[in-house]
């Protein structure tokens, strides 16, 4: 069990492990994390993906700090939906992020056709001005 009164909790990080934000002795990872010692079995469905601040100890350890974990599995894409629409993010990088996504032909044609599979699909030339 990783919460046990008066003892700490147990996580480890099971796949994405990215630094988001650095400052000093702080930063913002995230992660997909499981919520039990690294060597525990963990069904795929318990691994989450998380968004925390840790402070880096003068030991070397991290100390995990506030945070979030995702509900679904579907929260970390429509977060980068927000950001995109909020305007948040380099137009130039994130088209350049895009392009290398296996989806991405796929995605212009249909853009580009009139069969628009997705009422969230929206029109390139109005994209592209």
């Amino acid at each position: 069990m990783p919460f046990k009164k008066n003892s700490e909790f147990k996580y480890s990080i099971r796949g994405i492990n990215r630094i988001v934000e650095e400052r000093g002795n702080q930063f913002i990872r995230f992660a997909q994390i499981a919520w039990a010692d690294k060597d525990e079995d963990v069904p795929p469905e318990k691994i989450k993906y998380d968004l925390r601040k840790y402070i880096s100890m003068p030991n070397g350890e991290e100390k995990m700090l506030k945070g979030i974990s995702f509900l679904t599995p579907e929260g970390p894409t429509e977060l980068s939906h927000v950001l995109l629409e909020e305007g948040f993010g380099d137009t130039c990088k994130v088209l350049s992020i895009v392009q290398k996504r296996k989806d991405f032909s796929k995605a212009i044609d249909q853009l580009t056709s009139n069969k628009q599979s997705s009422e969230d699909i929206c029109d390139l030339n109005k994209l592209l001005g």
